[in-house]
């Protein structure tokens, strides 16, 4: 098998010359149904839900070493350029990084990029280290052990107490993870690059969604983006963690639709 793609096509759908298709890139430990209670920011529009390689229904097998820009090479090969679509591509966390390699080597086939809660820059020293202690933690003590432990901190603290069941259905979704899926992205998040100036210079309308108690992209970290992109394209969800598309689903639909 390859890689999974769901496209979602509308009854009565806009012109793509003046409203473009959407592509939806999850995040890590993932798949494409985490933009569920997003689909109706687009309405009239084209969708494309991919499961990136090595994730969910795409059982691709990862190169070692795996990169971010392979992912991005693959998805653009696999989707983009056979659909001859120039889409709007919203991008959560490892799917930002995704995205962001995607529009630095093809940003003239792009007509808009959103990160969301994601990153332009590079792993700390210290990040780097975390992501080191979960390799070596997953290998020894499995998928499963991990994502139980690692998945309930990407939600703020009020949100769990209110919603044990949508934690415990992303934790479920998350343990059935492959552990080589597991490991590579981990490797390949914790080397990718800086780009700062891939988010500067892209021409096309440009968002971040960030969230203000995110531990996984700290605020300062999501403040100093601003610039890039412009205060009135920044939007920041209070009492929020890494999963606004659960934790605030009306403000990210909101978000996402000025965008498209």
């Amino acid at each position: 098998m390859g890689l999974f793609v769901k496209k979602l096509s509308p009854e009565e759908e806009l012109p793509s010359s003046i409203h473009p298709p959407v592509l939806l890139l999850h995040g890590f430990c993932e798949d494409h149904t985490i933009w569920e209670n997003m689909l109706s920011a687009f309405p009239g529009r084209t969708i494309y839900l991919v499961d990136l390689p090595g994730f969910g229904k795409s059982k691709v097998e990862l190169p070692n070493p795996l990169s971010i820009d392979w992912v991005a090479e693959v998805i653009y090969r696999q989707v983009i350029d056979p659909e001859k679509i120039e889409p709007i591509v919203v991008g959560h966390s490892l799917g930002g990084y995704v995205a962001l390699a995607m529009a630095e080597k093809y940003g003239n086939s792009l007509k808009g990029l959103c990160l969301f809660h994601s990153t332009v820059f590079a792993d700390s020293g210290e990040k780097k280290a975390t992501r080191n202690k979960v390799i070596d933690y997953v290998t020894k003590s499995g998928v499963e052990s991990f994502t139980t432990e690692f998945v309930p901190g990407l939600f703020h603290s009020l949100f769990r107490r209110k919603n044990p069941d949508i934690v415990e259905q992303v934790v479920g979704l998350a343990s059935g993870t492959r552990l080589d899926t597991l490991t590579a992205y981990t490797a390949a998040m914790r080397d990718r690059p800086e780009r700062s100036e891939v988010l500067k210079m892209f021409e096309q309308p440009k968002l971040i969604i960030a969230g203000e108690k995110d531990g996984a992209v700290p605020l300062e970290q999501s403040l100093l983006m601003t610039e890039m992109v412009g205060s009135d394209q920044f939007v920041l969800l209070e009492e929020t963690a890494h999963m606004g598309m659960y934790e605030q689903p009306e403000a990210c639909k909101k978000a996402l639709s000025s965008l498209a």
